[in-house]
């Protein structure tokens, strides 16, 4: 089957510099993707980042891939059995519509810009069960936008309409770890097309017209409000790595977890129609205990019910807990929306203090997901850990290990 493999390293470097223009058709050192979940594009899309963690080019990029002709080329090859890569189709096999080639032995083959469509796809060299496809034919570059480097796994905000006339809009979330900031993108999709919007005003974005443009300053977010009264020593801004988002549309707050340092940071996502939103709140240090050298850092965010009063769960890079933290301060908490900038309000992050350990000598926990065997509890949690590699069962009511496997070397999520 066609497969997409996700990369990531760590380093840092500026966006505008000189270099290499980014391609607007492929896919290169991915550090995240999502697929779309609403709307006319619901299933259709892949939303990649390009993480650009090797510095090949300038820039780092954020691209729409095309998972409809993705799996119709795919099904085209059903019938092709392994072993009889680039032979005719066979009768009786369902499916077999196509005939694809072997791939080049030279796994440094990269198809021309100009590749047929009869040349797309071929069945891999090791493995003639896995189908290949050039990803050139099934990216949107008209779609395609730059953003800095070091992109990392986005996130999907619903919006909800300002008017009851008005189509609900969706905003992309994406951590930048070159300039500490998070890249947000207006995202409009059809069942033909998918459109990313990341210049203009942030009410009022322009359309990339197929011109593949950088994402501008505004659409980056980095710090409190400037406009405010305070001196500008006492503004927040975000601390450096940017790593782990989640959303929460509900209450309309993005959670931040950095991965050098151990914050989390909070940020208002406000109303479409307010310009000075999104906008930082505050950044919380110290949510996790830090190794016997005190280094702290978060690997993922896990919002288990998403509104008032549930836990946000919280991994750790450098010891094997998971912790847990909630959002204090929200106004007539059971709205759809938090205020505006206008009245803060106070809202503050609030450590509980509480932690699941994995019972596992080593580091770095990278996820966690909940699994109920009673409907209405959630009084299992799988634990991922990355030294060891294992996947660890906890019972979420004694907060005791119960179960352990080993996994593949160096799991990410």
């Amino acid at each position: 089957m066609a497969a997409l493999v996700f990369l990531g390293v760590v380093a840092g470097c500026s966006l505008h510099q000189e270099g290499v223009r980014p391609p607007d058709n492929r896919i290169f050192f991915p550090g995240g993707a999502i697929i779309e979940s609403a709307g006319p594009g619901l299933g259709k899309w892949l939303y990649v980042v390009n993480s650009n963690s090797d510095l090949r080019y300038n820039a780092g990029t954020v691209v729409a891939v095309d998972l409809a002709k993705v799996r119709a080329d795919y099904q085209d090859a059903q019938g092709s059995p392994p072993g009889q890569a680039g032979q005719a189709g066979q009768a009786g096999l369902p499916g077999n519509s196509r005939t694809w080639n072997s791939c080049p032995a030279d796994s440094r083959w990269v198809p021309p810009a100009n590749v047929a469509a009869a040349d797309r796809c071929c069945w891999d060299t090791l493995d003639s069960s896995i189908l290949n496809c050039d990803e050139q034919l099934y990216v949107r570059p008209e779609s395609s936008v730059r953003i800095g480097n070091f992109g990392g796994r986005p996130v999907m905000q619903q919006l909800l309409p300002a008017a009851k006339d008005q189509a609900a809009r969706r905003r992309l979330f994406v951590p930048v770890r070159g300039d500490a900031s998070i890249g947000m993108l207006e995202v409009a999709t059809t069942a033909e097309a998918a459109t990313f919007r990341c210049t203009g005003d942030r009410t009022n974005p322009a359309d990339t017209d197929g011109r593949f443009p950088v994402c501008e300053p505004q659409w980056q977010i980095k710090r409190g409000d400037e406009a405010a009264h305070l001196p500008d020593s006492d503004i927040a801004r975000l601390p450096d790595e940017p790593y782990a988002l989640a959303v929460d549309d509900v209450l309309q707050l993005l959670y931040v977890g950095h991965l050098r340092g151990g914050s989390v940071s909070l940020i208002n996502l406000g109303t479409y129609d307010e310009s000075r939103t999104p906008e930082l709140l505050q950044s919380v240090p110290n949510l996790l205990p830090g190794d016997a050298n005190g280094a702290q850092g978060v690997t993922s965010l896990t919002i288990k019910k998403k509104g008032c009063f549930g836990p946000v769960y919280v991994t750790s890079r450098y010891v094997p807990l998971v912790g847990t933290f909630v959002v204090a301060g929200l106004d007539n908490c059971q709205a759809p929306r938090v205020s505006g900038p206008e009245s803060t309000r106070g809202i503050a992050i609030l450590g509980t203090g509480q932690f699941l350990n994995t019972g596992l000598p080593g580091t770095e926990t990278r996820g966690i997901e909940f699994v109920s065997s009673v409907p209405g509890q959630d009084d299992r949690a799988f634990i991922l850990q990355r030294t060891p590699p294992a996947l660890v069962a906890v019972n979420t009511v004694t907060q005791l290990p119960f179960a352990t496997i080993e996994v593949c070397q160096s799991p990410t999520n």
